[in-house]
């Protein structure tokens, strides 16, 4: 019986042996798969903040919804960028345009229009200015020299175009 029970414990241990180390095995990747998971809920949650932060970056509250011109024209806004300009379409020039929003009430603003370009006079005036959907209607509040700046919002610029008796301009500006 001896020798009988010896080849069964032999055939016992062969087979048993490599489960008890599959289990461990097993064990292990269960773990890891644990470890793994919790790692991914974590970076779901990273995941989440950052578009978060990229939305607001972007100009969108963080309900996802876009800020709308007239978000965009709050009171105490700087809008600046670049203007292409032509007097009389002989003296062609560049230069940087600033919008700044002074006051603002329901959807009209009154607003400085500056305009600076090198070995040219600054042009600064004041306007009021209209706010309809993507669309924006200024004109300037005072002569000698009247002008109007009309144009609509875009992927988060304001593309104006600058009208006055002399001088014509295509004015894109971006809030700061």
């Amino acid at each position: 019986m001896t020798r009988l029970c010896l080849p069964g414990v032999v055939v016992a241990a062969v087979l048993c042996g490599p489960a008890v180390g599959r289990a461990d095995e097993l064990a292990d990747l269960r773990k890891k798969v644990e470890r793994l998971e919790a790692e991914n809920e974590a970076l779901k949650d990273q995941l989440v903040k950052l578009k978060k932060e990229l939305a607001e970056a972007r100009g969108k509250p963080a309900g996802g919804a876009a800020k709308t011109l007239s978000d965009r024209l709050a009171e105490g806004a700087v809008l600046k960028g670049d203007a292409a300009i032509t007097n009389m379409g002989k003296d062609n020039f560049s230069g940087k345009a600033t919008l700044t929003i002074n006051e603002r009430k329901d959807n009209t603003f009154k607003a400085t229009f500056r305009s600076v370009a090198e070995g040219k006079p600054d042009f600064e005036h004041e306007v009021t200015g209209t706010i309809t959907g993507t669309n924006v209607a200024m004109k300037s509040v005072s002569p000698p020299n009247p002008f109007t700046l009309n144009g609509s919002y875009r992927d988060d610029y304001l593309s104006l175009q600058f009208t006055g008796p002399i001088t014509k301009a295509k004015v894109k500006l971006k809030v700061e």
